[in-house]
């Protein structure tokens, strides 16, 4: 998910999400509809009784909650930490092409007309040496 162009949620943040909703509803309708009466058989002839399937559940489901937690927690800080302003200094290299929210788009305009003087006038002298 973007906000302005910046990556709010990350990828990974999103796949747990889905992990997480699909697999607790899973374990719901599992339990809604009694479908774990009988034992599970897998592969190799090995059977989960009802109550091996359910500390698997809940140790799958903690797993799944806690991956989630800490996507979410690192998507949380480095929105907060690195993306506090979209903004450069004015005055630099960067501002030359970049937009101010918080400017005027004639003086935004008028800004960079200036600093593409200033910046012309001095490859001009510089030339000339």
């Amino acid at each position: 998910m973007k906000l302005q162009a910046d990556e709010m949620i990350s990828r990974p943040t999103q796949i747990t999400t889905l992990n997480l909703i699909i697999f607790s509803g899973s374990i719901l309708a599992i339990s809604l509809f009694e479908l774990n009466a009988n034992s599970w058989n897998f592969t190799y002839g090995k059977d989960l009784t009802s109550q091996q399937f359910a500390m698997l559940s809940v140790a799958v489901l903690v797993y799944l909650l806690s991956s989630h937690i800490v996507h979410w927690r690192s998507d949380y800080i480095s929105f907060t930490r690195w993306f506090k302003t979209n903004q450069t200094v004015i005055g630099t290299m960067g501002s030359g092409s970049s937009f101010n929210t918080q400017e005027p788009v004639l003086k935004g305009i008028e800004r960079r007309l200036i600093w593409l003087n200033e910046k012309s006038n001095q490859l001009q002298t510089e030339l000339k040496k």
